[in-house]
């Protein structure tokens, strides 16, 4: 893997997204799987109950023409229920020890949270705040839009 500016470029963007430490990632993961009414979100771990019908595709959780851009990798990336934890686990590591699939992770998590903005702009709150189920999603993947900018 290229370890010059284009990694940190994507680390810097990793990181001005995901608003949350590894840490509350971690415990927002392991208290939404607990509760006897969540559901499976993209970015989420197991352990919740899923809502019957409910679409988790990646062209349902981006759009097709965003999910047309992605690469094999951070697609799966993006399709994996532990996507919420390896999120965690790329904010406890150092950028030098960043694996391929650790970059797949941090792209995945910046086009899904850019996907719920208007215009891919997250440094300005415009999506509905009210929308918890929304903010839920973007929380599984370490982005609490209430810490936007």
């Amino acid at each position: 893997m290229d370890r010059g500016q284009e990694l940190d470029a994507l680390w810097e963007e990793f990181h001005g997204v995901v608003t949350m430490t590894s840490r509350e990632l971690q415990e927002f993961l392991r208290a939404d799987a607990s509760s006897e009414d969540g559901e499976v979100l993209p970015g989420m771990t197991a352990g919740s109950a899923s809502q019957p019908g409910a679409d988790t595709s990646v062209e349902a959780t981006m759009g097709s023409m965003a999910a047309d851009d992605m690469g094999d990798g951070e697609r799966a990336a993006l399709e994996s229920e532990g996507l919420g934890e390896a999120v965690a686990q790329v904010l406890a590591k150092r950028k030098v020890d960043l694996t391929e699939h650790d970059v797949d992770v941090m792209r995945a998590v910046i086009d899904r949270v850019r996907a719920a903005y208007p215009e891919g702009d997250v440094t300005h709150n415009t999506i509905d705040l009210r929308d918890d189920a929304l903010r839920r999603s973007l929380m599984a993947v370490g982005h609490d839009p209430l810490r936007v900018h």
